[in-house]
């Protein structure tokens, strides 16, 4: 029979029945324990945490600077706390600073989860637990401590034990009404229960029972009416869901919702992008925008942001620097708005968060543009200032110079030019100058060969010859500008010249008679003796002096010695060619030096001079008185092999013939009169060449016994 009521309908009712009784209560008592448990770990969470931050507080700054003294005494008033077993305080390489309830050497047992602590489960009682010491994002040190969950699992077992009685009265009390009521009450409720699974599932669409008139039917005509507006309900939460998500994860900035007590109560997943933390970890921080704000921000905007709660006000533009998950800094800007619900409510604040960084660094480049601009602005005004001060102190400088200036372009326009430039030229003031192309105003300038100089290296002086005879000289600089353009400096050197002239007309005249002196003499003949080797040409030279100038000298005095001289040097100058060069080599010695000229040369020339000198008649104290010359000739190379070598022969060929006649003859050295050129030469102290000494004798005096039949035999 039991068998039989085993396999009946209604048994099986019953005890499915039955079963899912037990189900339920079973489920019911698991929820209960969970949420026991559930409490209890919130519990510890809230514990923890408000260990953690009186721990951090207290803790932080001695374990920083290894105040040991304040570190025993804060760990011994932690130790006094309820639940806590033990509390040790360790530096950064793990040494324990001061603990309490800790055994010296033991190692720190790893530190507990609270989302994985499970309090059946089969160890100590003790939940261990670690903190991290920070003081400007540097760890100095850590906290580990011990809460006891005696308590928690005392409550835990007592919930146990009371869900255990309810679990049984229900089972007893179930299957009493299930035998009762399963005949008639089981089967359309299994189906309702069917209908509500597969509703929960998200199946509208499922087969409900048949409404009818009993309270099974009833429940099944609300059942459908709830099934049709939980549909609708759930269809527009979803709706609403998916555009709240569309607007918060998916705007540009990153928004919070901050309550009206000042924390977080809501933020989208954008601040992974703005920031680097994820929206879990910054749901877990405190505060999240003060814990990344930089430290001299961090009070500017806890106020900013208590403003806009309690004064319930919109805001935008405020800005701070945060410090990015990754560790670097960035500009971060907020805009906030007041949130009210539908009801008019006051819901707290909604912020915007955007990364500003680049615009932030573009307006401090800026900044510091404009400043660096306006300082090189002020800058350049003293420079101008300066520049101007100079411009007229080197105004007036030219201005006052003896040499005239003016600077050109490129073109040979004229860009400045001094009054002196203008009076030189005689061109008009230089104001009118100014545009002037230099090449028409004074086109001798370019005519001559161009010798402009670059950099440092010495211009060279040009002359310009004027119409009034005088003279100036000029140079031309490049200026190496952004005009390329030219300095011209022009001087009056005609009084120099004049002056120059003058002395070196003193340096090489006789004084009195102003013919060369010996000093000329004695340059032009090493110039005409190399001249001579150089083009491999002969050269003579005649020296004379005066026969009864002394009588004339002693008998008259000095004055008429010095008209002679100067009479005598105004003939002979007539005389000579403009090639040849006459000297006076002192007292009433003459010489003429003749390039490219032969013996026979030197002979016509000798003979002139001696035919005008005799010619010259001059009368002192009524006296009448009259001089001769006797001339001394020698040709290069022919009779000597230097300059001085040729003075001594023409010398002695001069001595040779004063002695011949004194009334007036000239002397060629002859080979035939070696031995008494020799001697005479020795006798006067000349280069001792004996060989090349050799006088011979010729004159013309106008008496009855000159010879002048000689020259023709002698030259042809």
């Amino acid at each position: 029979m039991w068998l039989t009521r085993a396999h009946s309908l209604r048994f099986r009712l019953i005890g499915l029945g039955l079963l899912i009784n037990l189900l339920i209560v079973g489920m019911i008592s698991l929820v209960t324990l969970d949420a026991v448990h559930e409490v209890a770990r919130n519990d510890l969470v809230k514990q923890l945490g408000t260990l953690d931050r009186q721990a951090s507080a207290a803790l932080t700054r001695p374990a920083a600077e290894h105040d040991l003294n304040t570190l025993y005494w804060q760990v011994e008033h932690f130790s006094h706390y309820p639940d806590v077993v033990y509390l040790a305080v360790r530096d950064r390489d793990g040494r324990v600073l001061a603990g309490g309830g800790w055994a010296p050497g033991k190692l720190a047992p790893e530190p507990d989860r609270v989302d994985r602590f499970w309090l059946f489960a089969p160890r100590d009682q003790v939940f261990h637990h670690r903190l991290e010491l920070q003081v400007g994002g540097q760890t100095v040190g850590e906290v580990v401590y011990g809460l006891s969950m005696a308590d928690a699992r005392d409550a835990l077992s007592r919930a146990m034990g009371w869900c255990a009685l309810v679990g049984l009265f229900s089972v007893v009390t179930l299957f009493g009404l299930q035998w009762l009521l399963g005949a008639w009450l089981m089967r359309p409720l299994r189906r309702l229960g069917r209908a509500a699974r597969a509703i929960a599932d998200g199946q509208y669409d499922v087969t409900m029972p048949e409404p009818g008139h009993d309270e099974i039917g009833q429940l099944t005509d609300h059942f459908q009416h709830m099934r049709d507006a939980l549909r609708q309900q759930i269809g527009e939460i979803q709706s609403q869901k998916n555009m709240l998500h569309a607007i918060a994860d998916y705007a540009y900035a990153w928004e919070l919702w901050i309550n009206p007590a000042g924390k977080l109560f809501w933020t989208s997943t954008a601040s992974e992008r703005v920031i680097g933390y994820t929206r879990e970890e910054c749901m877990a921080m405190p505060s999240v925008l003060e814990t990344i704000a930089h430290d001299e921000d961090r009070a500017r905007l806890r106020h900013a942001l208590d403003h806009a709660i309690e004064a319930r006000t919109s805001g935008q533009g405020f800005e701070f620097r945060a410090c990015h998950q990754r560790g670097h800094w960035l500009w971060l800007t907020v805009n906030w708005h007041p949130i009210y619900n539908t009801l008019g409510g006051y819901q707290g604040c909604r912020l915007s968060v955007m990364d500003s960084s680049e615009s932030k660094h573009n307006q401090l480049a800026l900044d510091k543009a404009f400043a660096d601009l306006q300082a090189l602005q002020q800058l350049s005004e003293v420079h101008l200032r300066q520049a101007e001060r100079e411009r007229a102190r080197l105004k007036a400088l030219f201005s006052a110079l003896s040499i005239g200036m003016v600077f050109t372009d490129r073109t040979h326009r004229i860009i400045y030019a001094n009054p002196m430039f203008s009076r030189l030229l005689s061109l008009p003031a230089p104001d009118a100058l100014l545009g002037e192309d230099l090449s028409q105003l004074t086109p001798a300038l370019f005519v001559m060969p161009e010798h402009s100089v670059h950099g440092e290296e010495e211009a060279p002086r040009n002359e310009l010859k004027l119409d009034d005879k005088r003279v100036l000289t000029f140079q031309h600089i490049d200026v190496h500008d952004d005009e390329h353009g030219s300095l011209w400096i022009f001087e009056d050197v005609t009084a120099e010249r004049a002056t120059a002239e003058q002395l070196i007309f003193l340096a090489e005249r006789d004084t009195l008679t102003g013919v060369y002196n010996r000093r000329r003499f004695d340059t032009e003949l090493e110039r005409m003796v190399k001249r001579a080797d150089r083009r491999e040409q002969p050269m003579a030279l005649v020296i004379f002096d005066l026969n009864d100038f002394k009588i004339i000298n002693d008998s008259h005095g000095h004055a008429a010695g010095d008209q002679v001289l100067i009479d005598i040097a105004r003939t002979v100058n007539k005389t000579v060619r403009q090639n040849e060069v006459f000297c006076r080599l002192g007292g009433d010695e003459f010489a003429v030096l003749m390039p490219e000229a032969s013996a026979y040369d030197a002979s016509m020339l000798s003979r002139r001079i001696e035919q005008q000198v005799t010619a010259l008649d001059f009368e002192f104290d009524g006296v009448k008185r009259r001089v001769s010359a006797s001339l001394g000739i020698a040709v290069y190379p022919s009779h000597a092999n230097d300059a001085q070598t040729l003075v001594a022969a023409a010398d002695a060929a001069m001595y040779q013939a004063k002695k011949q006649d004194k009334r007036g003859c000239w002397v060629v050295f002859d080979s035939s009169m070696k031995l008494d050129a020799s001697q005479l030469l020795h006798t006067h102290d000349y280069p001792n060449e004996p060989q090349r000494l050799e006088p011979t004798v010729f004159a013309d005096t106008g008496h009855d016994d000159a010879q002048p039949s000689m020259i023709d035999e002698l030259f042809g």
